[in-house]
């Protein structure tokens, strides 16, 4: 089955799943969203609107939209990326620097640690970890792991619009909006 999902009415990324395989088993509700079953045709760069795929254009073309339209799609296609890694949510991203600014203060104590000084950390005792300072050894390393990651993602969107910005045709414009995330 093919999925297109869409950002600003283009389709910024193409998923052929297998046919035992639903797009809800791969991805988070937020993502499931913007992903809408697509024909065999329909490829990223085509417009959405009002329930129909339709390929670009050249009547008309403007190359300055595309490239607007395009690098939007990077945009929107780096967060499905990062979600991958991640939990979604400002909430949640306060949660995770809490976490980790709690486990390098950790790190960095002298003595006996006080749960009441780590109050993230704590309440995950007994679930990520036996001990506070197990919580916190977990965190950093998940924190190191999600820093690899994340300037990988980093990297490939800016780098896509860069290229983007820097095309001369449909052609090149197209082409630097495919990005392989991890």
């Amino acid at each position: 089955m093919k999925y297109a999902r869409i950002a600003n009415d283009i389709v910024a990324e193409v998923v052929d799943l297998p046919d035992d395989m639903a797009v809800t088993d791969l991805f988070h509700p937020d993502i499931v969203k913007t992903m809408f079953e697509a024909p065999a045709e329909v490829d990223q760069g085509w417009s959405y609107i009002d329930g129909e795929f339709a390929p670009p254009t050249v009547e008309g073309f403007d190359l300055d939209q595309l490239k607007t339209d395009l690098a939007a799609a990077v945009d929107a296609a780096a967060e499905v990326a990062r979600l991958k890694f991640i939990t979604p949510g400002a909430g949640q991203a306060m949660t995770y620097q809490q976490k980790v600014e709690e486990a390098k203060r950790l790190q960095a104590a002298e003595g006996t640690p006080k749960a009441a000084d780590y109050p993230m950390l704590s309440a995950e005792v007994g679930i990520t970890g036996k001990t506070l300072v197990a919580v916190g050894e977990t965190i950093l390393a998940a924190f190191a792991q999600w820093q690899q990651v994340g300037a990988q993602i980093e990297g490939l969107r800016l780098g896509a619009k860069a290229k983007i910005g820097a095309a001369k045709s449909e052609k090149t414009v197209r082409a630097a909006a495919v990005v392989d995330w991890p």
